[in-house]
């Protein structure tokens, strides 16, 4: 078997404990998984090896959520190809709106804020608390990271100038009712928002 037939396969099986109902079915499908990893460790070590460790957190977990967000992280890495690309998200340069670096500064957790950025700027793999993908809402294809259990840092990629904005900070209660706010171009609203000093 081929490392892409490999890939292709790990690819498929990922995407259905992604989106599995019990944790069961999970732990059925995990058998399969070890099996195409033990395979692709003879062509790719590295990749082998980190799909294992995720692979061993869905076996381990009891949680439903904890599986899917672990499946999650693996099709992530997969959708790195290789895993050559040296960081999760794809940007050049990092700015901040002027609400983001108000609630920044006025902030009695300003080292907090400033460490979970680094995190989110430099992980070399996706992980829920930190690129959460927001689907629906006033921050609708937003990301947003988790600073502590009740405050969000909310942010976005554009592409076309591989720019990662972030765009505020809230609380838990403020996300949960941005939900059914209309969602916001953040992007085309950011778009002249040039390099912080």
């Amino acid at each position: 078997m081929s490392k892409e037939e490999i890939l292709k396969q790990l690819l498929a099986n990922f995407t259905a404990v992604s989106k599995v109902q019990n944790s069961q079915e999970a732990y059925k499908m995990t058998v399969y998984i070890f099996n195409l990893l033990q395979k692709l460790e003879k062509q790719d070590k590295t990749l082998s090896e980190k799909l294992s460790m995720i692979t061993a957190n869905i076996r381990n977990s009891g949680y439903l959520q904890d599986i899917q967000d672990y499946a999650n992280d693996a099709l992530a890495l997969l959708s790195l190809g290789e895993a050559g690309k040296k960081h999760f998200l794809d940007w050049d340069f990092f700015v901040e709106s002027k609400d983001f670096i108000l609630i920044k500064e006025k902030s009695n957790i300003k080292k907090l804020i400033k460490a979970t950025q680094e995190e989110i700027e430099l992980a070399e793999l996706y992980t829920s608390n930190l690129h959460k993908h927001i689907k629906r809402g006033r921050y609708a294809k937003c990301r947003r990271a988790k600073l502590t259990d009740n405050i969000r840092i909310m942010y976005i990629i554009d592409p076309m100038q591989k720019k990662l904005i972030y765009i505020t900070i809230i609380s838990k209660n403020d996300f949960d009712n941005s939900l059914r706010i209309k969602p916001v171009n953040w992007i085309e609203k950011y778009k002249k928002l040039g390099k912080n000093k």
